[in-house]
């Protein structure tokens, strides 16, 4: 269940982020001024939300690493199925044949 509340928090966070950047791009001021705006209001989000971005930065790497294994190992019990097959295979036309 937590996962599915980390995602939640992400998206929300996500959801602001973008609508306070879109809100400031849409208003009507100039590019100099909407881009220090975007600018103070990343800085200040940053200043605000750093340790949480830090923590959500480092879970997603634990998991990338994690699914990267998983998908390495189970390719890994792939690979060492077909190769089990073709070798009871190889062994069963093997047995098939009388070699003098």
């Amino acid at each position: 269940m937590s996962d599915r509340n980390d995602i939640f928090e992400k998206g929300l966070v996500a959801g602001i982020i973008g609508g306070l950047i879109a809100g400031i791009l849409f208003a009507p001021q100039s590019g100099e001024e909407s881009r220090k705006k975007i600018k103070d209001a990343v800085n200040n989000f940053n200043d605000e939300h750093g340790d949480e971005i830090q923590d959500a930065k480092k879970k997603i790497s634990v998991s990338y690493e994690i699914l990267r294994y998983n998908i390495e190992r189970q390719f890994r019990k792939l690979v060492n199925r077909t190769r089990a097959r073709k070798l009871r295979k190889a062994k069963e036309l093997e047995g098939d044949y009388e070699f003098n």
